[in-house]
């Protein structure tokens, strides 16, 4: 049975780092995407995660964590390329409400499609129709400073009510049903209890295909019910002159063809990024042998609740002193008792109310808190 619908999911892309020396981006991509093009010409669909605005503006929002953006003209990057972007990730409010109309701009003046954010209406679903069979495409993010709070500008958060009426929304239109999450503990090569929890109702609710990244390391799949979940396939173009040779340069991109009978297959496609070079290149025999075997590794962990919940608790473990370390304000008797008979005021600096604030917001971060507070 022929293929209805031809494509392929990418992770996280910034245009960073030695990318940004170049003179021309379209030029650059020709030979950045070399090894990869062979799987990109031809699809449907070639979508990626953009990790960043598109901008030229310096007003940053104030927040904890890193600020990323790319110059307007990096759009030549993406384009003749990639035909649709997920815009619902932890950075692409970085640079407010212009960064991100910036970025909507250049991809409509360049045909590129976007799906999980935007300064009216984040909550929008992607549709592409092909020989009278429609795909529908959901974006969302764990909740950090890019998530729509109390407005309608920003990425389109995880929120299982809201999520779910999206998806019923979607099954009412669409054949065939992708969900593109944008979450999960960085650089923990596996998804953690509560992130398996939400795919799997996710999948229960009528998504067909869920594929995560946020991770910057890839990280396992599994079926489930009738769907099949990808737990995380890595960065796929992002420089950090911090990471050579690490899990940070290994990512997957995963090409998937749809049949008319909602069945449907998939290639996995390993590579190294931005490691010796800047540019994505396809991994040699002995690199693609020891891939493999990683894979099957995560694989097994992950079908294995025990086990998996044995890895988790690791991870948290060798977090313990870094988020201790955010928490701690010792409770002091004493002062407590000046303040209340003097009326002292005892407050959190901006920063720290910021820092507070994401790590209960954000759910991967208080996943690793409630395991931590569980120990006293």
């Amino acid at each position: 049975m022929n293929n209805v619908i031809n494509l392929t999911i990418s992770g996280d892309l910034v245009p960073n780092g030695r990318l940004l020396k170049a003179d021309d981006f379209e030029s650059l991509a020709n030979i950045v995407f070399a090894q990869i093009d062979p799987f990109l010409i031809g699809n449907d669909l070639n979508i990626v995660n953009l990790e960043c605005p598109l901008t030229e503006s310096n007003k940053s929002i104030v927040k904890t964590g890193p600020l990323l953006k790319a110059p307007l003209s990096a759009i030549n990057l993406l384009k003749n390329r990639f035909n649709l972007v997920t815009l619902a990730n932890n950075h692409i409010l970085d640079y407010g409400i212009d960064g991100l109309q910036d970025t909507i701009n250049m991809c409509e003046n360049h045909n590129i499609e976007f799906v999980g954010a935007g300064v009216q209406c984040p909550e929008n679903i992607f549709y592409f129709e092909k020989n009278g069979f429609k795909l529908g495409i959901i974006n969302i993010c764990e909740n950090e400073f890019s998530t729509v709070e109390g407005g309608k500008v920003g990425a389109n958060g995880l929120d299982l009510i809201r999520n779910t009426r999206l998806i019923n929304e979607a099954k009412d239109k669409a054949d065939f049903l992708i969900l593109i999450f944008h979450g999960g503990n960085e650089y923990f090569e596996y998804p953690n209890p509560r992130m398996v929890d939400n795919c799997r109702f996710f999948i229960e609710q009528g998504v067909d295909l869920i594929v995560c990244h946020h991770q910057h390391c890839f990280s396992g799949f599994e079926k489930y019910c009738n769907g099949m979940i990808f737990y995380g396939i890595g960065n796929f173009l992002f420089d950090n002159a911090n990471k050579r040779e690490q899990e940070w340069n290994y990512g997957y991109s995963l090409k998937v063809g749809i049949k008319n009978d909602k069945s449907f297959d998939f290639e996995i496609i390993p590579f190294n990024q931005c490691d010796k070079a800047a540019i994505i290149k396809l991994l040699d025999d002995t690199e693609l042998a020891n891939f493999n075997l990683k894979l099957t590794e995560l694989n097994n962990v992950i079908k294995d609740t025990v086990l998996l919940k044995q890895k988790w608790l690791c991870f948290v473990k060798s977090k313990t002193r870094l988020y201790t370390d955010f928490l701690v304000m010792p409770y002091n008797p004493f002062l407590y008792s000046l303040k209340n008979k003097f009326k002292i005021k005892i407050g959190i600096g901006k920063m720290k109310r910021l820092l507070l604030k994401n790590l209960i917001r954000c759910e991967s971060h208080r996943d690793v808190l409630l395991e931590i507070l569980k120990k006293h």
